[in-house]
């Protein structure tokens, strides 16, 4: 459910999403909190002005992009971007009927898949403006316990920054002739040391800024599509992103 019209203001939508839905308004099974809208911002200001945005699927699930402070096609800049996804997930347990989640950087902060450091600490979202996390949102648990559980994404494998995948301060340089090091953030399931699954086709590279904006890369017969962002912290870190261009689930 995407409320276009949140008491907030009239440029922050609020989601919510269900295992089944009775009407335009309502369901069961809601994603995450019963009583918390997932808040993300469409633009920076109220009004009709066009912003960039681009989206990726598979026939499952969603990346969904947009540039809400800028109205051309986003550069290199340090530009700020709202980031969603929706649908199945990669789980651990091929048994996890439940593997589908609603994820979102929230309305004022700009924590675009970031991650917490650790498996063991951050383990449950207490709420969606809890700095520095970037909510994940299921609609059980992986036994499929009934009620909804809200988690952070978790730092994977490869070094980087632990909200700043991609950032300048990354140590692995890296060229065309280089070995590119990607990381699989993950999702735990809401407890310490605990692993739910991945985010399909989604990885964090281990190197400075390696690729240009919605630039395409390809490495070892793989390809990606590069985006990049800002981290809104003072001083701003730009990060980069790679959603692969290949079978997600392959």
């Amino acid at each position: 459910r995407v409320d276009g019209l949140s008491p907030a203001n009239t440029y922050t939508q609020a989601l919510k999403a269900y295992e089944i839905m009775t009407d335009i308004d309502n369901g069961s099974g809601m994603f995450g909190s019963p009583v918390t809208s997932q808040d993300i911002w469409t633009s920076s200001a109220a009004g009709t002005t066009s912003r960039p945005w681009v989206l990726i699927a598979d026939d499952r699930a969603f990346y969904l992009f947009i540039w809400h402070s800028i109205t051309a096609v986003p550069t290199n800049a340090n530009y700020d971007v709202t980031g969603l996804f929706f649908g199945d997930i990669i789980p651990r347990l091929d048994s996890d009927a439940y593997a589908a989640a609603l994820c979102a950087s929230n309305s004022n902060q700009y924590y675009i898949w970031g991650s917490h450091t650790t498996a063991g600490s951050g383990n449950l979202v207490p709420n969606v403006s809890t700095a520095p996390f970037f909510a994940c949102h299921f609609p059980r648990r992986e036994n499929a316990a009934t009620g909804g559980v809200t988690v952070p994404l978790i730092h994977g494998g490869g070094p980087y920054p632990n909200n700043s995948p991609g950032a300048a301060t990354n140590v692995i340089a890296y060229s065309a002739n280089d070995p590119l090091v990607l990381s699989m953030p993950y999702f735990s399931n809401g407890a310490a040391y605990t692993l739910r699954g991945w985010f399909p086709g989604l990885y964090f590279p281990c190197h400075p800024l390696p690729f240009e904006q919605w630039a395409t890369a390809v490495k070892d017969g793989r390809s990606f599509f590069s985006i990049r962002n800002s981290i809104y912290v003072s001083p701003i870190i730009p990060t980069n992103i790679l959603i692969s261009l290949d079978d997600w689930r392959a």
